[in-house]
């Protein structure tokens, strides 16, 4: 069922597939920006008078607001860019069905045409993240050089892989 989505990503189209790999790339590269950016800008530091307490500066609070109010138009985002073309998926879903292929199978097929996708603009979006953080660094007054950890980066590729693979199972679940 997964060569089969991947098959019907191919089959798509040329703008669904591009509308999906910018998709992802533009979500990682903005939700990654806007996680590290508070760090950068507004580190907390431990007090030197009581070891172990971190004390965050004022403007950090705002900072991580204006950062977290970016899941918004990111998920926006994914959903415009799974919806693209998805009258033409949903009848290629359709004509699975018909074949007496069950609707299990034909949901799977649905999700692995956007995750296949999704992770190889994942893989794009975390090179844009790479020179944002550049960008970061050179045109923002940082405290610190921005940067993510690893498990960072492997909670934000797997958290819009998964993001999009459960819009496109919300998408297909209509489907008879």
């Amino acid at each position: 069922m997964i060569r089969l989505g991947m098959r019907l990503a191919r089959a798509g189209g040329l703008v669904r597939m591009a509308s999906l790999f910018l998709g992802g790339a533009l979500a990682v590269a903005l939700l990654g920006v806007a996680w590290g950016l508070p760090d950068a800008l507004y580190p907390r530091y431990e007090d030197p008078l009581a070891p172990g307490l971190w004390i965050s500066p004022p403007q950090r609070g705002a900072a991580v607001a204006m950062s977290t109010l970016m899941l918004a138009p990111v998920l926006m985002l994914l959903i415009a860019t799974g919806r693209l073309s998805a009258v033409i998926r949903d009848q290629r879903l359709i004509a699975l069905r018909l074949i007496g292929v069950s609707k299990t199978r034909t949901l799977v097929a649905a999700v692995a045409e956007n995750v296949s996708v999704a992770i190889v603009g994942v893989v794009a979006g975390l090179g844009l993240l790479r020179l944002g953080a550049r960008a970061v660094d050179t045109l923002l007054p940082v405290e610190q050089p921005f940067h993510l950890d690893a498990w960072q980066l492997i909670v934000l590729a797997l958290g819009v892989v998964g993001l999009s693979g459960l819009l496109a199972l919300i998408s297909a679940r209509t489907l008879q």
